[in-house]
């Protein structure tokens, strides 16, 4: 039974504390490469907290000849129920792009605060899409 809730407990904290990228996996779930065609649109989802002072960069391979960015907005998460909304609750950075040619790309993210400059970001994140 102990090794049961462990086990729970683990995988829960994996879920908590991973970011996600076209769902909720987490960062080290990612899938090996989507796949899309010319034309078509799709978003990266990472999750997010921006009250801590972090939040995700672009920091490649949407140069524009394979995808491009189209745009990118914070979803903050669903209010309660009832009362009033816990402050500081993490929420998605979405990020949508679009297949411009045919060929393979590197999508790169970084997780950091914008005004550190020689501080290495807190996670990277990296997405390989295929456009058909």
């Amino acid at each position: 039974m102990r090794l049961r809730d462990l086990a729970a407990f683990a995988a829960l904290a994996v879920a908590v504390a991973g970011c996600s990228v076209l769902g909720r996996a987490g960062a080290t779930d990612l899938p090996a490469a989507t796949e899309i065609a010319a034309g078509e649109r799709f978003e990266v989802r990472l999750a997010s907290n921006p009250s801590t002072g972090y939040s995700w960069a672009l920091r490649g391979g949407a140069d524009g000849k394979v995808v491009r960015l189209v745009g990118s907005t914070f979803v903050p998460p669903a209010p309660p129920a009832s009362g009033p909304a816990p402050v500081g609750q993490e929420g998605n950075e979405v990020f949508t792009f679009e297949g411009v040619a045919a060929g393979r790309a590197t999508i790169e993210f970084a997780y950091a605060r914008p005004w550190e400059k020689d501080v290495a970001p807190a996670k990277v994140v990296q997405q390989v899409v295929r456009v058909r």
